[in-house]
């Protein structure tokens, strides 16, 4: 099974929502995929008609981050898991270490995301937190440098340009 834990996932709208729908759904073509994904007042005509296993979490967002962390622990602790994706460094944060020790993971990152200057609390907290997984993976060289820039260890960071579902001339 994939476990996809994201803050960002339809039917909201945008670029990050789509690109973890697109990769949720992609996964299935490789095995059964659960989805953790922050509330949404639209989630429940979204979720019955997606082919996805979805789990809102709701509430206040300082209680979200650790209920959503607890869920995926029990959940993690009673299904064999292949692979995590998260979608953003703060979505790894709190997740317990021993879970990913022994599962492969890859958390995205995006130069809007990530621009923290070297040594600040908010900068060593996003690198305690890419440090979490096996593969961090940038959308582009810039946001690679500047990930480097940021205090990141150059050999954990992969690129995956984004792609297109349509041909470009």
């Amino acid at each position: 099974m994939f476990l996809v834990v994201t803050r960002n996932f339809p039917p909201e709208l945008g670029g990050m929502q789509n690109l973890m729908e697109g990769l949720s759904n992609a996964l299935i073509n490789h095995g059964p995929v659960k989805v953790f994904a922050d509330s949404n007042k639209n989630a429940v005509d979204y979720d019955q008609n997606s082919k996805l296993n979805i789990e809102r979490v709701s509430g206040f967002k300082i209680f979200r981050k650790y209920r959503k962390a607890n869920l995926i622990k029990e959940f993690s602790l009673k299904n064999s898991i292949r692979a995590f994706f998260f979608d953003h460094w703060k979505s790894i944060e709190k997740i317990d270490d021993e879970i990913l020790a022994n599962t492969t993971s890859f958390c995205l990152i995006h130069s809007k995301e990530i621009n923290h200057i070297e040594g600040t609390f908010i900068n060593k907290r996003m690198i305690k937190a890419l440090n979490k997984a096996s593969y961090v993976i940038s959308n582009s060289d810039f946001t690679k440098k500047l990930a480097i820039k940021s205090g990141l260890n150059e050999k954990r960071i992969k690129i995956i340009h984004p792609g297109c579902n349509y041909p470009i001339k």
